[in-house]
């Protein structure tokens, strides 16, 4: 998620948010208490839990390996992931 960034590392769950103050009345914090720093992707509290999801979704294309080459070249030249590269190029295409 762009704002809010939530990674499992071994048993620990570590949940990056925007810089953003909210005081907290509970020892704990509600969904509420998130969703104005929320600007993509959700919190839900469902059952008891509270339930993070990203506004990306994964997906897979097939392309030549010599233009998947050409594309990681590119990406490396901006010093940014193959991912992040592909995304920059279909928005601007898509404006």
């Amino acid at each position: 998620m762009e704002n809010i960034r939530l990674r499992e590392q071994g048993h620990t769950i570590v949940l990056f948010i925007r810089a953003g103050e909210r005081p907290l009345t509970t020892k704990g914090f509600f969904a509420a208490d998130i969703l104005p720093f929320l600007i993509k992707g959700d919190i839900y509290n469902e059952e008891g839990h509270l339930t993070f999801r990203s506004s990306y979704r994964k997906t897979s294309l097939e392309l030549p390996i010599d233009l998947l080459e050409s594309m990681t070249e590119l990406a490396e030249q901006e010093g940014i992931s193959m991912s992040k590269w592909v995304e920059q190029k279909l928005s601007s295409l898509l404006k």
